[in-house]
């Protein structure tokens, strides 16, 4: 991955040739549970909005555990409209994993959020957008795992069921259900509904949870959110050791002795999963390392035999009080030792099974690309950093350039440079960048052909 931010001038007159790369089908295909053993998977650090996703940052990963993930974890944020992240799904999908796309619906960061309201959700009001995002992924062609609003029985989220109407049954739907979970199941079967009418079947839905409730409550139970067994694919939860410092020191097994069987009686007929865990490193030597160990060590011996896939959430972020809780596995030697140790053993699975016969994922994403494409920018809008990622069937001089809406280079990010045949990606950084729309474009000179392509994207500051 290369980052460019140079600052150039003069005018050019672009040529927009549209040029569609070729896609391997997975229609149909849904990610089953192996056989034996479980999946090996984690949020490798796409940056604290969890959205900045690039091959680069899940083959770091790999190289830091010293094994490939079965999916990679990512955040789909609602803050400037519902958009399906096409350029991170190709993204993951270059590098072996499968995309796990967290539906983050939510306007910004404060409660409740009045925008995507659940209630709005159930009524329908942003049904064209959904059904854009579903169609987005049909045509996309990569089978992806796909959550909506993740921990709703915790008090965290907009979405959760506090926000919603709680422990309330007079405000909506069976006066014998809470409101606040019902309303959250019906959104949640709403949107799959949606989905399924435009045909968007590849996709495995994911039901996440957290091991514990907040508010405890008896309303506040994990079942009263689950949509049914005829909408999800998968169900998990979030279980976390200590992650500030002055929390109280869990063992993993101390959480999922609580939470597993209350997670287990949600459905008899799911896998399950750990779709978050993690533990801060507390300064004292040792302790994270054998947290990690003690943990999965148990969900290798088979302590909670229904659990299919662990995925790590590998984080480092600061507090409110200004303290730093640090997740990763990079956090000391002993920590990353002890982690690549424990994936090392076979029972931990890097290639996914799936319900249909596919194309070997290794086969299709070894293979070099069989047309000229520049990919949508991703994130944008943007602010201040995107990548851009590009494909070239062969070797070929390669000027990649950003442009003002008056025709001014503002940035030459590649300048007459001989790139290899493959996947290529590029950050570009426009921090000494007004606000604005703005065009990049790419010149590709082979032997026998001149491609070109210019796309726009969005800064805003």
């Amino acid at each position: 991955m290369r980052i460019c931010s140079k600052y150039l001038f003069c005018r050019i007159s672009v040529l927009i040739v549209i040029l569609l790369s070729a896609n391997f089908s997975f229609a149909g295909s849904k990610v089953i549970p192996p056989a034996s053993g479980v999946y090996h998977a984690a949020f490798p650090y796409f940056g604290p909005l969890e959205d900045r996703v690039s091959i680069s940052t899940v083959t770091r990963f790999k190289v830091l555990v010293g094994k490939p993930i079965a999916w990679a974890y990512f955040s789909n944020n609602w803050f400037r409209g519902i958009k399906f992240s096409a350029a991170a799904v190709r993204a993951i999908h270059r590098t072996g994993a499968v995309p796990f796309v967290r539906l983050m619906p939510r306007s910004g960061f404060d409660l409740p959020d009045t925008v995507f309201a659940l209630q709005k959700i159930i009524d329908g009001q942003f049904d064209p957008d959904f059904a854009r995002w579903a169609l987005d992924a049909k045509r996309v062609g990569i089978p992806i795992m796909v959550e909506f609003a993740g921990e709703p029985n915790g008090d965290w989220f907009p979405w959760s069921g506090s926000q919603n109407g709680g422990g309330e049954t007079t405000g909506y739907g069976d006066a014998s259900l809470a409101d606040g979970p019902e309303r959250y199941r019906d959104a949640y079967r709403h949107i799959i509904d949606v989905f399924r009418g435009q045909g968007a079947d590849n996709i495995t839905w994911v039901f996440h949870l957290n091991s514990g409730s907040s508010p405890i409550a008896s309303w506040n139970h994990m079942a009263a959110y689950y949509p049914g067994d005829d909408y999800i694919d998968w169900i998990g939860e979030s279980a976390y050791g200590a992650q500030m410092h002055g929390d109280a020191w869990e063992l993993l097994t101390d959480v999922l002795d609580r939470s597993y069987q209350e997670l287990s009686q949600i459905s008899t007929a799911k896998p399950l999963a750990i779709f978050e865990y993690g533990v801060i490193d507390d300064g004292i030597p040792g302790h994270k390392a054998s947290w990690i160990k003690e943990g999965l060590d148990s969900i290798r011996a088979g302590r909670y035999p229904r659990i299919k896939g662990v995925s790590y959430w590998h984080s480092k972020f600061r507090n409110d009080d200004g303290t730093i809780s640090n997740m990763r596995l990079d956090s000391s030697p002993d920590v990353r030792q002890t982690y690549r140790s424990e994936v090392s053993d076979p029972f931990f699975i890097s290639t996914v099974q799936y319900s249909e016969v596919v194309p070997a994922l290794a086969e299709a994403n070894n293979a070099p690309p069989t047309t000229f494409t520049l990919e949508q920018n991703y994130p944008n809008p943007f602010n201040p950093t995107t990548a851009i990622e590009y494909s070239l069937p062969v070797d070929a001089d390669v000027t990649l350039k950003v442009y003002n809406t008056l025709g001014q280079v503002v940035a030459t990010l590649i300048d007459d440079e001989t790139e290899s045949a493959g996947y290529q990606q590029i950050v570009f950084d426009a921090t000494d960048l007004p606000s604005g729309v703005y065009f990049y474009s790419i010149v590709a000179q082979s032997e026998n052909k001149l491609l070109t392509d210019v796309k726009r994207m969005l800064l805003v500051k």
